[in-house]
């Protein structure tokens, strides 16, 4: 029995829409106080990209589900509120604390640079009224600042900004806090899932009042499939009506905890076998690959929740690789946290168009100069097109090379791709098209239902050259295609203008005899069913994508390009050597004759089967301690010619 004159504690929901495993709920619930559940909405608060319309469809349905689960489980209330437009969630939580008189305000910690100014505000403010601020791991297996790998000296020596470096930081981290604890206390990196509460004290005066959901105003109206992207009609648009128009399809998805874990119980029954195999990456198979990323991201699930999942499976080998990809999405964390955009950046008023959002939550295409990566030597490559005819039919999916349509359409149809998918269309928009890869991670940040800032940025900048973890293959759209949907199943359920094709043809449909073609019904070019490839010659194409990255590299060799050819990041007074691919290295027509190489590697081998011995210790990770390496073997690791990490599933 609660006392009348008892004070609540405040659960602040963010991104960990869930009962289970909630670490901030499952204090509360243990205090003996009431618990006030809420969620603040804070649109303001997003930073420089805020959530697209897939994601905030997502997020309207998460909120409801999980508002209904507080009610008819454990008769509890999510209290609703908007944030006003330049006070933000510190005064919204403020007056919720002195409304109920809560003594507390329990949450999980973000990492985001915007979003922990955000929650330095909220615990000063709460602070200043009387209310105390207990934080709590969030969304992560390990915290930036727990694991810091930059400053240990052992794994910068397995090779700066790699996942291997990250992965013997993570073992050195573990040793220290084992070496810490207490005699006989047993420190793990994951330790179980805490249960649901199974009862939440109300307060004895009832639930404050909330706002109604709908007045979030979440769910803009549902997208033409065929709109043209914002720019066509308007050459003032943004990105943001993109998003708009890009596959906000929520109703495509089962949205809440309870959908997430049975979508949990489904992978682990029916995809987790394929989980560490090479056929993971086939997408035809649905079952090959877990789409668990979306209910991650919105918090429905938390991800010692699918490691406790996948280990009580007893497949150790597709444990440790759902692990390697939690700890790869722990890592985009970190370089966010530990390299954050210039401050400039994270500032947003209305109509700016100076690398800023604006107050509307759109980002303009124009608006791209936060995003300048690792590498600053890329910084000078000359794109072909600035958002323009080649963006727009990669973005509908009508560039003429099917898997590449394929995915785009499945995107703007569902809110998103395999990431084995994710990879081809990144590579081809950079790769073979010339488009800022800038361009493609806005449209992928506006259009992903698990559209996660810090693990989009972290990738596109990988495959844009300039990330600290550069990919080191290049992925042919053919024969890419024929690796992942070798019947061309995937192609043509995606794209029904090609479902009659038969397989031989339905990655190459320009190979087609015009008979095959009209039985069919298949018209390629201007006023037929399907578009004629945008680039025909995909050797050409490489190598003016290749040209336009040495020239830019050639403007600092001595400073940012070391001996060898070998990207360097210059950090703390100190030169990293990055991995950088073989073929940047060169010059002249031995970089051409490398281009042409790596990309007949392309496809599946380049991205799943290439793995060298660095990546193979990396799998191992995090129990076995990586090997201290000399400064100059890092810089060996750093240029290695085959190194080409796995493609990691979305998840």
């Amino acid at each position: 029995m609660v006392a009348e004159d008892a004070q609540p504690v405040l659960v602040w929901f963010r991104r960990d829409l869930r009962l289970a495993d909630h670490r901030a709920l499952h204090a509360a619930a243990g205090s003996g106080a009431p618990v006030v559940p809420v969620y603040v909405h804070a649109p303001d608060e997003e930073g420089p990209w805020p959530l697209g319309g897939a994601a905030r469809r997502w997020l309207l349905r998460s909120l409801g589900a999980l508002r209904d689960e507080l009610r008819s489980r454990l008769r509890s209330e999510l209290v609703l509120r908007v944030a006003e437009r330049g006070v933000g969630s510190a005064s919204a939580l403020v007056a919720l604390a002195i409304e109920v008189r809560a003594s507390a305000c329990y949450f999980h910690r973000e990492y985001e640079p915007w979003s922990l100014e955000r929650d330095d505000a909220v615990r000063a403010a709460l602070g200043a009224v009387g209310v105390e601020s207990r934080t709590f791991v969030g969304g992560v297996l390990n915290e930036p600042w727990a694991v810091r790998p930059d400053e240990r000296p052992r794994a910068v020596a397995v090779g700066f900004g790699t996942y291997a470096m990250w992965a013997a930081a993570v073992d050195e981290a573990n040793d220290e806090a084992r070496a810490a604890a207490p005699a006989g206390m047993a420190l793990e990196p994951a330790e179980e899932p805490l249960p649901a509460p199974s009862a939440l004290p109300a307060p004895p005066a009832g639930f404050p009042a909330s706002v109604p959901l709908a007045s979030f105003a979440l769910a803009p109206a549902p997208p033409s499939a065929t709109a043209a992207p914002a720019g066509d009609d308007d050459a003032d648009s943004s990105d943001g009506r993109d998003a708009r128009r890009a596959g906000i399809a929520g109703g495509t998805w089962a949205v809440g905890e309870a959908a997430a874990l049975a979508a949990l119980a489904a992978f682990v029954a029916d995809g987790l076998g394929w989980y560490a195999s090479r056929e993971r990456n086939r997408a035809d198979r649905p079952c090959s690959t877990s789409r668990l990323s979306p209910h991650v991201r919105a918090g429905e699930l938390s991800p010692r929740q699918l490691l406790a999942a996948a280990r009580g499976a007893g497949d150790d080998a597709a444990a440790g690789a759902l692990y390697r990809r939690l700890a790869w999405r722990d890592m985009a964390y970190w370089a966010l946290w530990r390299f954050p955009p210039p401050r400039a950046a994270l500032l947003r008023r209305a109509g700016a168009r100076d690398g800023q959002a604006t107050a509307e939550g759109d980002t303009g295409t124009r608006t791209l100069g936060w995003l300048e990566g690792f590498r600053p030597q890329y910084g000078a490559e000359a794109w072909a097109d600035d958002g323009g005819e080649l963006l727009s039919a990669w973005q509908l999916g009508r560039t003429g090379y099917p898997l590449v349509d394929a995915a785009m359409r499945e995107l703007r149809r569902t809110g998103w791709m395999a990431n084995y998918l994710r990879h081809v269309c990144a590579q081809f928009l950079v790769e073979y098209l010339l488009v800022d890869w800038r361009h493609g991670a806005r449209w992928f940040a506006s259009a992903l239902v698990d559209a996660d800032t810090a693990v989009n940025l972290f990738m596109w900048q990988n495959g844009g050259h300039c990330g600290l973890d550069q990919w080191c293959f290049v992925m042919h759209p053919v024969r890419a295609a024929a690796s992942c949907d070798p019947e061309g199943l995937y192609v043509r359920a995606q794209l029904p203008e090609l479902a009659r094709l038969p397989a031989e043809y339905a990655h190459r449909p320009w190979d087609a005899p015009d008979d095959v073609l009209a039985r069919a019904g298949v018209a390629l070019g201007p006023g037929g069913t399907y578009p004629r490839r945008i680039v025909v010659d995909l050797d050409a194409a490489r190598a003016r994508t290749h040209d336009a990255v040495l020239r830019a590299r050639a403007r600092t060799y001595g400073r940012l390009v070391g001996a060898g050819g070998v990207d360097v990041l210059e950090l703390d007074g100190q030169r990293h050597a990055l991995v950088t691919r073989k073929e940047l290295r060169a010059t002249g027509s031995a970089a051409r004759v490398g281009a042409r190489a790596s990309d007949a590697r392309g496809g599946a081998g380049a991205a799943s089967d290439g793995a060298s011995a660095q990546t193979g210790r990396a799998a191992r990770a995090p129990r076995q301690r990586a090997r201290a390496r000399s400064e100059t073997a890092a810089t060996d690791a750093a240029a290695g010619s085959a190194r080409a990490p796995a493609v990691r599933d979305g998840v």
